[in-house]
């Protein structure tokens, strides 16, 4: 979900609002900044592209290449799960999601954190 780290759900944003109805109840509806444990992690798929997941430092730095594709799967789960929850058909999900699932990741490009100035970002070296 939004503004928490894709393996373990720590917080890595600072959750400004929660969801109150439904499928989004008790989850984060609205962030603010990142916190200082948090950093995006940019993965360059297959197909060329590049995505970039958030996550905690220490899930960051102890990601090995084997669970590139596990996280990856995360990603998969995580936007059907929107989509879902969006109301979208069983159909509509599948289109959404083919494109998507057809990729891979093969390699971590950086890391990187927001900057000072909101709304920035910077490598993060740490």
């Amino acid at each position: 979900m939004m503004g928490l780290c894709l393996r373990c759900n720590r917080e890595v944003y600072e959750i400004h609002e929660r969801g109150t109805q439904g499928a989004t109840d008790g989850k984060p509806n609205r962030i603010g900044p990142m916190l200082e444990w948090g950093t995006q992690v940019c993965f360059l798929l297959s197909d060329g592209s590049s995505v970039d997941v958030a996550m905690c430092l220490e899930c960051a730095n102890s990601l090995a290449v084997e669970e590139f594709q596990a996280v990856w799967d995360l990603v998969c789960e995580k936007s059907r799960a929107i989509q879902v929850a969006a109301g979208r058909s069983e159909n509509q999900v599948k289109a959404c999601l083919t494109d998507l699932m057809s990729k891979f990741p093969l390699a971590i490009l950086h890391k990187r954190r927001e900057g000072v100035i909101p709304g920035t970002l910077v490598i993060d070296r740490r």
